[in-house]
């Protein structure tokens, strides 16, 4: 079952998918419900849609998943889930070589360490966001609606990405795992280097980790 959640907002697309089923959900709601102070994912995309806003009204170069581990690896101030969760991390930044038709850069945060992942809150759960790749084609506002869009970034980037969230599969604090991407939509009428007729849109994926696991496995498609 799929469940499609469009928020629209200025100079930006917001979609979340959420993959689920009843089984999956039944069986989710018997663990013990989270209690923390982590934000919550949505409010945590929304911040990231805005993060890939000003990465295309800035026009910033972007950084590479290398200075992303460096960054990672130096971090002073990661809190104690990090802590916990870090050497499954590390593997996890080793893994990210692979999503699909990305670009090889990724997008800055808006936080203070501006590394593009971190632990969020959703349906009581911990959920493993993991945000910045940036798509490398620009799509035709003119040809494509917002839907036609996010199905087609959904299908070149989001959903080979997901498989790079396999080494984190083995933690026991994460119960959902969600991919953020940004691409370009412009009208290409118009003069290609005009910010007035471009727009950074993003798009989000929340999965849980039973759906993954299986889909990874071959399981489901």
């Amino acid at each position: 079952m799929f469940n499609w959640l469009y928020l629209t907002m200025k100079k930006s697309i917001l979609t979340i998918l959420l993959f689920c089923t009843f089984a999956i959900v039944n069986a989710q709601t018997k663990k013990p419900i989270v209690k923390s102070s982590l934000p919550a994912i949505n409010q945590a995309i929304e911040a990231n849609s805005l993060a890939y806003s000003l990465h295309v009204l800035t026009q910033k170069p972007g950084i590479g998943i290398d200075e992303i581990r460096i960054r990672f690896a130096e971090a002073k101030n990661i809190n104690s889930l990090t802590k916990k969760n870090k050497s499954l991390i590390t593997g996890f930044l080793s893994d990210a070589t692979y999503f699909g038709e990305s670009q090889n850069i990724f997008y800055e945060q808006i936080t203070e360490d501006k590394t593009p992942f971190g632990f969020y809150s959703f349906n009581g759960q911990i959920v493993f966001l993991f945000s910045g790749p940036i798509y490398k084609y620009s799509l035709n506002i003119l040809r494509l609606d917002a839907a036609e869009r996010a199905s087609k970034v959904a299908k070149d980037v989001l959903l080979p990405g997901l498989s790079n969230f396999k080494p984190l599969l083995r933690s026991a604090d994460i119960s959902y795992f969600s991919l953020a991407v940004g691409y370009i939509a412009r009208d290409f009428g118009e003069d290609e280097d005009s910010m007035a007729y471009k727009d950074g849109e993003t798009l989000a994926i929340v999965i849980s980790k039973s759906v993954l696991k299986q889909s990874l496995e071959a399981k489901i498609t």
